[in-house]
């Protein structure tokens, strides 16, 4: 018995022998994969670090060459350091034909524990693009409508680019001047005064948007359409309590504002609709909202810039705002910015 027991202990060692270089084979791989991971964690945050510079550059690029400036001289730099500041190889190329601005950045990245396998530092790139041109829909508008047949919407139309200062006169009664009537397409406004109801809600909610903007969506109409071919661009008529909405307009006075362009306004079976086929950025002067209807009127600057909507629109429609939207990640995706 005691010589079974010491050859079985004699066995047991080479065993134990053979398995240490194991042990210490395994430990420096566990060690090296859990040391790349700590730097590759640390690429990882690198790179969503570039990615929010190069989309902030984009699209502070994309403003400027939207509103006429040139982004990429100074602004997308700029935009990007303030997120990574040690960012390097900043490019900024623009399509103005296209309209879209890529933006380009890479910062080096330390390894820390992958030296122990061979590995370097190592570079993270990003690359992001923003398109820009006119609005496919907005948000945010107020529901008050502009008539294209109106003398101060003509006068407008000339030159949607420049700022502009026009009495605009409300829409009035049946006969008069001022009511919009789509060019004889459809019938004259019955003492409307151009509130649309884009919720369908009417009474309080139409009143909250003249305070505060529509918080949907509205979409720019095909300029030639009507309300039968084009029922996704047309809005309800509700003139709803004039008295609350006379007070919620004093209250927007001086305020820059967003409202829809319409052409084409129907109420043959009684109920009025408003075909918007464009929006307006613009400054509300002054309002007169006494005396005979057709001397009411809202004088207002038109003002030329961004507004919050998607893009891109190739529509003839009336309109002096611009709209920016990210389109590509990578430059091999730049076939969708088109």
């Amino acid at each position: 018995m005691r010589v079974a027991k010491t050859l079985r202990a004699n066995q047991a060692q080479p065993e134990r022998g053979a398995v240490l270089p194991f042990i210490a084979i395994l430990a420096v791989v566990i060690f090296g994969i859990g040391a790349l991971a700590v730097d590759l964690g640390n690429g990882w945050v690198t790179r969503r670090s570039l990615i929010t510079a190069t989309d902030a550059g984009a699209r502070a690029a994309a403003q400027e060459f939207a509103t006429g400036g040139n982004g990429c001289s100074s602004t997308a730099g700029q935009y990007v350091q303030l997120n990574v500041d040690d960012a390097v190889n900043i490019v900024c190329e623009p399509n103005l034909d296209a309209q879209y601005v890529t933006v380009d950045a890479e910062a080096n990245v330390e390894t820390w524990f992958a030296g122990v396998l061979g590995l370097g530092d190592f570079d993270a790139g990003s690359s992001s693009t923003v398109r820009w041109g006119n609005a496919v829909s907005a948000t945010g508008l107020r529901p008050i409508a502009l008539c294209e047949d109106s003398d101060g919407i003509g006068a407008w139309l000339a030159d949607t680019s420049i700022s502009l200062t026009v009495p605009v006169p409300f829409f009035n009664k049946d006969g008069q001047p001022e009511s919009c009537n789509g060019d004889g397409q459809g019938g004259n406004v019955e003492g409307n005064w151009g509130v649309l109801d884009f919720d369908g809600n009417g009474g309080q909610g139409v009143k909250d948007m003249v305070e505060n903007g529509y918080n949907g969506t509205v979409t720019q109409g095909d300029p030639n359409g009507t309300c039968a071919t084009d029922p996704g661009s047309c809005y309800a008529g509700e003139p709803g309590n004039i008295t609350q909405i006379k007070q919620k307009l004093q209250g927007i006075v001086g305020d820059t504002i967003i409202l829809p362009i319409v052409n084409y306004v129907e109420d043959g079976s009684g109920q009025v609709e408003f075909h918007v086929i464009g929006f307006a950025r613009l400054t509300i002067d002054s309002l007169k909202l006494t005396g005979p209807a057709s001397e009411r009127s809202i004088t207002i600057t038109f003002e030329p810039g961004l507004i919050t909507g998607v893009c891109c629109t190739t529509s003839s429609g009336p309109s002096n705002v611009q709209v920016i939207q990210a389109c590509a990640v990578d430059r091999r995706e730049l076939g969708s910015c088109a």
